[in-house]
């Protein structure tokens, strides 16, 4: 559910272009944190007891004056392509060398994740906006009747606020043949490619049947323009009739940039919990309230991981289906089976988050019961 980061880097954009390879010169700013990144805190959560092993919240155990913090801040990032172990590295930074999914996602992360990275048949270029919205901290604590709580050894100082989210353009190809071919002769001039012309004749030359389609994935909730424009608008074309979605991409990025468009539209209510910080209760003073966290049993941690492999491989594979299916029913059928095992996969993370090791145990095995039988 959580997932801990030293050294957070962020990274501007100036100017993008609006196709699949989006050219820009990077201006780097380095700030040091440590923080949790969440997926489903709420604000009611600030002062809740806080477990550092199993990243489980426990109960309130302190009380005090909520606090805003911060002001209102954009900041935009070409995060290029990546597989998924990168995407997710620039998406929740690292831990180790790698983000631990036992840690900081649930199902929605792990699918959010896998639709914006590489696939063996898939190429895919990720531009993240996000709107930095503050944050709200715990102060003037007092310790409350602690009898028959578990407080853990830290507790929720400050969650942070914010909008985020990920515009993504991609090709498809029809073989892994083709992907492979075309992805090793771009490998050196992907970012000097500027003409819409050049890159057409570029992957044609490898997959006729190719298509370019465009995905804005985020947790919040998008303003309205930008929901029609994806509604309204072609985002899935053949790569000989690229027209219509070169169309809906220039049109994304006038709203995106526009001074009274996206920036404008995000309200303080479109803005969730991004992540928290943690403060031990030793340092804060508050001694009466501490104990001792056990760690996690390992088991979670191996079934967590075999969960996330499945899911992110079933996501990669309904995709690509959807993609690519045009009306064709077996496809379309074969996309909707995937997704129940999707949704299973999303149930069992959460069970597995939430509920004692054999509670975990048995989702786990119905899971994986059930995507063996698919």
């Amino acid at each position: 559910m959580y997932s801990r980061q030293h050294n957070v880097n962020k990274k501007t954009f100036p100017a993008l272009s609006f196709f699949l390879w989006l050219c820009a010169c990077l201006f780097g700013a380095t700030a040091q944190a440590e923080v949790y990144w969440v997926e489903d805190i709420q604000l009611e959560d600030l002062g809740k007891g806080f477990n550092p092993y199993s990243h489980a919240l426990l109960d309130s155990c302190v009380q005090g004056t909520s606090i805003n913090r911060g002001t209102v801040a954009s900041d935009v990032r070409f995060l290029g392509s990546g597989s998924f172990s990168r995407r997710t590295n620039q998406m929740y930074g690292k831990l180790s060398g790698e983000v631990d999914f036992f840690l900081f996602g649930g199902g929605a992360s792990v699918e959010m994740t896998s639709r914006l990275s590489n696939t063996d048949r898939s190429f895919s270029s990720v531009l993240e906006l996000a709107v930095d919205g503050g944050g709200v901290s715990l102060e003037g604590r007092d310790e409350v009747d602690v009898s028959d709580k578990h407080c853990g050894d830290e507790f929720i100082y400050h969650i942070k606020l914010g909008h985020k989210l990920y515009l993504s353009t991609k090709l498809y190809f029809s073989s892994r043949e083709s992907y492979e071919k075309f992805v090793t002769k771009i490998k050196i001039k992907v970012l000097f490619v500027t003409k819409t012309k050049t890159i057409v004749d570029e992957v044609r030359e490898f997959d006729e049947q190719a298509r370019y389609v465009i995905e804005l994935v985020s947790p919040n909730n998008l303003p309205e323009p930008l929901k029609d424009i994806m509604t309204n608008n072609r985002t899935n074309c053949k790569i000989d009739n690229l027209d219509d979605c070169v169309a809906t991409t220039e049109k994304l990025f006038i709203y995106l940039f526009s001074p009274t468009g996206y920036g404008r539209d995000i309200q303080p209510e479109d803005f969730l919990p991004v992540s928290v910080e943690t403060r031990s209760y030793q340092e804060s003073g508050h001694l009466n309230v501490q104990e001792v966290s056990l760690p996690a049993d390992p088991r979670l941690q191996t079934w967590y991981q075999q969960i996330k492999d499945i899911l992110v491989s079933r996501t990669q594979e309904r995709d690509y289906l959807l993609a690519t299916c045009e009306g064709n029913t077996d496809c379309t059928d074969q996309a909707v089976d995937i997704n129940r095992i999707i949704l299973l996969g999303n149930v069992t993370l959460d069970v597995c988050r939430t509920s004692d090791v054999p509670a975990c145990e048995s989702q786990y095995n119905d899971f994986i019961s059930e995507n063996d039988k698919l």
